[in-house]
């Protein structure tokens, strides 16, 4: 007989959400007060500083999205699924479009790739939020 694949089994625990949280507001913490009262760094280490602090944001925001709900049935699963799939289409739309976009508006800004994976999990956290609230 063949086994179902259960997507439930294969998200974090759920006390991952509150690491998650943690670390986000850790991040933020330390980056608020680094920039406000250390004035003696120099540039490369202000760059680490600056990479480390996304870099906990985004594991942060990744243990919200991926823990598991305290209870799952397949509507939840769906919701999310779903969502992730919403936040990958447009991280490969905006891939795509954004080059075009810039050179005929002359606007060289583009996400860089953390940019770009942050907002992919805000998306999904957003929308699997209000899908979910919708059901409710």
């Amino acid at each position: 007989m063949k086994k179902a694949f259960n997507t439930i089994t294969d998200l974090l625990p759920n006390y991952f959400k509150t690491v998650g949280v943690a670390l986000i507001i850790i991040s933020i913490c330390v980056s608020v007060i680094a920039k406000l009262y250390v004035t003696d760094l120099t540039t490369n280490q202000k760059e680490i500083f600056k990479n480390v602090g996304i870099g906990l944001i985004i594991l942060g925001l990744f243990f919200v999205a991926w823990a598991k709900n305290k209870v799952a049935d397949e509507m939840s699963v769906q919701i999310r699924l779903q969502s992730a799939s919403n936040a990958f289409s447009f991280a490969v739309f905006y891939t795509i479009l954004m080059p075009f976009s810039s050179l005929v508006f002359n606007d060289g800004e583009l996400l860089s790739g953390q940019e770009l994976i942050m907002s992919m999990l805000v998306l999904h956290l957003i929308t699997t939020f209000f899908q979910s609230r919708k059901i409710k």
